[in-house]
């Protein structure tokens, strides 16, 4: 008898652990592909850290080469073995990612992520007179920048605290990274602005100029007179952010942080907690530049 009751009682042990499991389990499901494309994002946030440890600097966002032929930072890590082609792709995006922007530039096959331009900006630019350059950003573990980088002199990049990759706005048509009728997917994420929006911030005015280069928005313009957000970020004209994913509950988007950890944040959320950083850490060169 006592066997029988042992029996009885852990059969219903079972029958309740199951009906307490299967919303659990419908739980589970519907956020899949929510879980599976932050373990993407990592995957490329891990390939990055790896190559930066390796090399002593973070690969730039792209690499443009005289001839025209852009080389971007998947394809560096494809060919290094740091990253594979999934690792580039989310389920929450049509087709896994965004396009490339064409046979001259190399590229993974679909990007669903993009990286944080103020740590991993285009490179090389040669410019002439004034006009500033790009130089490698040190990785995070390093000293603090100097010299004549456009960054804050007395710190160096906080990895927690800083983000290296968000996902892309994803869209069928992917017309928030468009240019023309070409989907720039190559391009990293730029949050502040400036007479050019940091589309083109070694053009921005040098130190003392009457506009302050590289501003966040205000917090007055984040929450003026109800101003839409996407109105108050372009106010000084067109900036990437807008292209930052908010393809997770309550439009969020999946983050990474320098020092590997996640989160979740809205655009607004992530320009309101400064994780892009303070400044861009590479740009040198021109006079006046502090």
């Amino acid at each position: 008898m006592p066997n029988l009751i042992n029996t009885l009682a852990a059969a219903a042990t079972l029958t309740i652990a199951g009906i307490v499991a299967l919303p659990m389990l419908g739980f589970a499901r519907s956020n899949t592909a929510s879980h599976t494309a932050m373990l993407h994002a990592r995957s490329v946030a891990i390939g990055i850290e790896a190559l930066a440890t390796d090399t002593g600097v973070y690969a730039p966002a792209y690499r443009t080469a005289p001839d025209g032929t852009i080389t971007h930072h998947s394809a560096v890590l494809l060919t290094g073995g740091y990253a594979t082609e999934q690792d580039f792709t989310s389920p929450l995006a049509p087709d896994g990612g965004a396009p490339t922007a064409g046979a001259h530039v190399a590229q993974a096959q679909r990007t669903a992520f993009t990286v944080n331009g103020a740590i991993m900006p285009p490179e090389p630019l040669t410019y002439s007179g004034t006009d500033r350059h790009y130089r490698p950003v040190s990785h995070a573990g390093a000293v603090p920048q100097s010299g004549s980088w456009l960054t804050r002199q007395s710190e160096s990049i906080a990895p927690a605290t800083t983000a290296l990759l968000t996902e892309w706005y994803a869209s069928e048509d992917w017309g928030a990274l468009a240019q023309g009728r070409t989907i720039m997917s190559h391009r990293p994420i730029v949050p502040f602005l400036g007479t050019s929006a940091g589309r083109s911030p070694e053009r921005e005015p040098v130190a003392g100029a009457s506009d302050a280069p590289f501003a966040y928005p205000q917090a007055s313009d984040l929450f003026g007179n109800n101003a839409d957000f996407r109105e108050a970020l372009t106010s000084h004209g067109p900036t990437p952010i807008n292209a930052m994913g908010r393809s997770h509950a309550n439009g969020k988007a999946a983050i990474i942080m320098l020092d590997g950890s996640a989160r979740l944040a809205t655009p607004r959320e992530s320009v309101e907690q400064r994780i892009w950083g303070e400044a861009f850490h590479s740009i040198t060169g021109g006079q006046g530049v502090r």
